[in-house]
């Protein structure tokens, strides 16, 4: 489900990000809620302490780090959820607390409901000390695997560089 929307750090978030940040520990996201926006488009606020109106809460399924800065989140939920306009997305951590809220009037809304639901969001941690933030799920296998291909690939491509430069020189 693509997104183009404002993501923040709620209030405490930020109070936790610092604290976390002092005490030289991290802030572990574990869960992911959906909401609607109570029927509408709204721009996100640092002050909310939960979404408008959540629908949908649920574990973080799988996840994988992209880059220092990015964490690919996935959640899978079943054909039972209820069907409702998707505004609105929190990034829950491991107490309870809203951390990061997703909502905005460019968000491109999706409908749920009736068949399976196959979440995914790339959460951006830009400006974020690398480690302060982790997301507390298994990682996605095939990320993982495709990770491991792709760097297998490239050391057999360097190793034949340095073997052809070798026999060159």
């Amino acid at each position: 489900m693509p997104l183009n929307a404002t993501q923040i750090i709620t209030a405490i978030g930020q109070a936790k990000l610092a604290r976390a940040m002092m005490d030289d520990l991290s802030v572990e996201v574990a869960t992911v809620a959906l909401g609607d926006g109570s029927g509408i488009r709204y721009a996100p606020s640092e002050a909310q302490t939960e979404l408008r109106n959540e629908l949908l809460r649920q574990p973080i399924t799988s996840q994988s780090q992209l880059d220092t800065q990015t964490w690919r989140t996935r959640v899978e939920f079943g054909t039972d959820i209820p069907g409702f306009w998707l505004r609105e997305i929190g990034f829950i951590d491991a107490s309870g607390d809203l951390i990061f809220l997703v909502a905005g009037a460019e968000i491109n809304e999706g409908w749920t409901g009736a068949f399976d639901l196959l979440f995914q969001h790339d959460l951006n941690l830009t400006g974020i000390k690398d480690g302060l933030v982790i997301v507390n799920a298994p990682d996605d296998a095939y990320v993982a695997f495709a990770t491991r291909s792709l760097h297998m690939q490239a050391t057999l491509t360097l190793q034949q560089f340095k073997l052809t430069e070798a026999i060159k020189a």
